[in-house]
């Protein structure tokens, strides 16, 4: 079972706003389908399919590398689909290139965060929001539309 990332509170760092879906761009479960979840190993303290562990911790208060809870190579695909769903509930950020850059759904009850890892190609990677004071606003449409999924 995934367990909770210890605390680690930074402050300073870029937090996004969700926003309206775009008119001109393609619906929801067509820019979900492209949707892909690669990892990135600078938010893992572990060793996954994504390669090996390389979260150190930063001395630099804007930094924004917040390590991941433990996920087993089976339940990559559930984080996956997680994003696509999150996709098509519209809780996304500004858009850039036909995807959104950034995209939260809680999982396990901890709020997470998926940023556009390769523009134009919806490859993406996620990480925990541990700090309320990052979360995306507006704050209610956070709670009308943010997925809440859990990995067991």
């Amino acid at each position: 079972m995934s367990k909770r990332p210890d605390k680690l509170v930074v402050r300073g760092c870029s937090h996004g706003r969700i926003v309206a879906w775009p008119a001109d761009e393609d619906p929801p479960e067509v820019v979900a389908a492209r949707a892909s979840n690669v990892g990135d190993t600078t938010h893992k303290k572990y060793h996954s399919r994504f390669g090996p562990a390389n979260w150190k911790p930063k001395r630099d208060p804007k930094t924004d590398k917040t390590p991941c809870g433990f996920y087993e190579d089976w339940q990559v695909h559930l984080l996956q689909d997680a994003l696509r769903q999150a996709i098509i509930s519209q809780c996304t950020g500004e858009f850039q290139l036909g995807s959104p850059r950034r995209v939260w759904a809680y999982v396990n009850d901890v709020l997470h965060e998926a940023k556009i890892t390769v523009p134009g190609q919806a490859v993406y990677h996620g990480f925990p929001i541990l700090d309320p004071v990052q979360y995306p606003g507006p704050e209610r449409e956070l709670r009308q539309r943010a997925l809440h999924v859990t990995i067991p």
